[in-house]
């Protein structure tokens, strides 16, 4: 590395424009060789260095010399180069029993030396539910990062990658219902007119996180729609994963394995993550606030879920029943009043609220206490 993490915060474009332009020159030629010998670094994995097996995504494909594996794009025209699509859980099971049926000898038979995973040529086990493509939209980029000239239609491109997106539209008072549509998400690459540079436009991917452990891509198979109505179905109707699979291959006629499901009920949430710190400032804000928590069972452990509603927002946590939940969500800036039961916990905020159908229960208990007497 020719330049040090202090010497690149020190240059800016007034530094740049302050520079002759041999010496600006000279700067840009050290900072590609420090661009190329970082991607260098991006670009190691198991196969080509020290690093462990482990540290591979999942997704990673590797050739011969260790580089990641991309596709060639295919000889059918109109044809995305790889069409990458979930794999069914249930779909699978044939397939494990075509393997079980191999006799020890055919297995012994199997030529040597293949790297791991699906081998070039080979059908493999996809989705078997082919749906028609209702769009196809084709993702170029939109300007040269060599020249930052605009790209427009006349600029040559090739595809090299794609994958469909199943979502659904909702209909309206005119037209209701619901209905299941295919889009064909096509990413390549795009030759600038202007200097000739090849501009390559790929999904994006934000990797994981150490509070989640969740990674959000535009890589996926099921959209923004259909995602929400699984997460409504599992949070709000409280419904299994095997039960939303069963809701929606009798109801809409799609098969999505498991997996799929879990794991678009894990990429909802982190996506909606952002917005935890927002609802608590407006809780924390609020003139007055009911409070309320009732038993939950988690994993079959007991728990407790809160609820606490302001006139704009309700706010539900699942935690201990302690003093702990009431400091992580009121904090200390809570001023308004708050309405609650007599639970010992909410006795520190003086602008209390008792609520007059537990003071009612209060009251008719003390009088059945006094007629037995």
């Amino acid at each position: 590395m020719h330049l040090s993490k202090e010497e690149l915060r020190k240059i800016d474009k007034q530094f740049i424009d302050s520079l002759p332009s041999k010496s600006a020159k000279e700067l840009c030629l050290l900072v590609l060789d420090d661009l190329k010998e970082l991607h260098e670094r991006l670009g190691q994995n198991s196969e080509n260095s020290s690093m462990p097996p482990g540290s591979n995504f999942p997704w990673a494909r590797f050739d011969a010399d260790g580089q990641a594996d991309e596709e060639e794009p295919d000889e059918e025209q109109n044809e995305p180069a790889h069409i990458e699509l979930e794999e069914s859980a249930e779909h699978d099971k044939d397939a494990d029993k075509s393997d079980q049926q191999d006799s020890p000898k055919n297995i012994d038979d199997r030529p040597k030396g293949n790297k791991p995973g699906k081998q070039p040529g080979a059908t493999g086990h996809g989705r078997t539910q082919k749906l028609p493509v209702h769009d196809t939209i084709i993702h170029k980029a939109g300007t040269c990062s060599a020249c930052n000239l605009e790209l427009d239609e006349t600029c040559d491109f090739t595809t090299r990658t794609g994958h469909y997106v199943i979502d659904i539209e909702v209909g309206d008072d005119t037209g209701p219902g619901i209905e299941v549509i295919n889009t064909k998400h096509i990413y390549g690459d795009t030759t600038c007119g202007g200097c000739g540079h090849v501009n390559r436009l790929m999904p994006h991917r934000l990797e994981k996180n150490e509070d989640w452990g969740v990674e959000i891509s535009q890589w996926h198979l099921v959209g923004p729609t259909l995602a929400a109505l699984i997460v409504c179905l599992s949070k709000r109707m409280r419904l299994s994963r095997r039960r939303i699979r069963e809701f929606l291959r009798d109801w809409l006629r799609l098969d999505l394995c498991i997996g799929t499901i879990n794991k678009c009920i894990h990429e909802v949430g982190r996506a909606v993550s952002p917005l935890t710190d927002e609802f608590l400032e407006e809780v924390r804000e609020s003139l007055i606030l009911f409070v309320d928590e009732t038993s939950w069972k988690e994993w079959g452990k007991k728990r407790w879920l809160w609820v606490f509603t302001s006139l704009k927002v309700t706010f539900y946590i699942i935690g201990f029943r302690s003093q702990n939940v009431l400091d992580y969500v009121l904090g200390q800036t809570f001023k308004g009043l708050l309405m609650s039961d007599g639970y010992r916990a909410y006795r520190k905020f003086l602008n209390r609220l008792r609520c007059w159908a537990h003071l009612l229960t209060a009251q008719d208990k003390r009088f059945e206490t006094e007629l037995e007497r």
